[in-house]
């Protein structure tokens, strides 16, 4: 299984964290909290797909393609806790533009 998927996973959510500090303006959240949550699980999805794909192949490596599922699912995990600032900051943001 190709490691893209992990690469591309670990670039959101260090981008979306990058964002957290950075970002603060208007549409900083909003990019952080879709990179986060949706592009993570996207590359989880993407991931088990390629598995899913690759399964009937005597030669796929299931114990290689576990670990990096392994390692998608905690990247998974740690995208949805690194989207609860952004969606702090959003509800600030619709909560000043509600006044």
């Amino acid at each position: 299984m190709s490691p893209l998927p992990i690469f591309v996973a670990a670039a959101a959510l260090v981008v979306s964290t990058v964002l957290m500090f950075v970002g603060k303006s208007s549409p900083g959240p909003f990019i952080g909290w879709i990179l986060t949550p949706f592009v993570v699980v996207a590359c989880l999805a993407w991931a088990r797909v390629l598995v899913v794909s690759n399964s009937s192949d005597p030669w796929f490596n299931r114990p290689d393609a576990r670990k990096k599922l392994l390692v998608l699912q905690l990247l998974t995990l740690a995208a949805f806790v690194a989207s609860v600032p952004h969606v702090w900051r959003i509800g600030q943001e619709v909560a000043l533009w509600l006044q």
